[in-house]
């Protein structure tokens, strides 16, 4: 691994195993977790996406409350609860060419 990629690898994975901790204690029963990974020029994007069980989470779930995360909306579409989440993980600036 370069060494410029260390804090952000390490970044990624906390935030994508807080993430992945808070889906699996609330996620609706049968539910599948999504996740995409989508990589450009100047990094990651991470997005996640569940179907949300409130009966099994605090009123204000500790995903709004993850380190790095981008946003996080939480929405009701008829009588069903979806968590969808993303993080950006930018590529470290590389220094200027002398």
């Amino acid at each position: 691994m370069p060494p410029h990629l260390a804090p952000l690898i390490d970044q990624a994975e906390r935030a994508v195993g807080g993430l992945t901790t808070n889906a699996v204690a609330t996620i609706a029963e049968g539910g599948v977790i999504t996740f995409t990974a989508t990589p450009g020029k100047t990094g990651l994007r991470v997005a996640l996406s569940y179907p949300w069980d409130p009966s099994r989470a605090d009123p204000t779930p500790s995903l709004t409350k993850a380190l790095d995360v981008e946003s996080v909306a939480i929405r009701r579409l008829k009588d069903v609860w979806k968590v969808e989440a993303e993080v950006e993980f930018r590529l470290p600036q590389l220094a200027a060419a002398s």
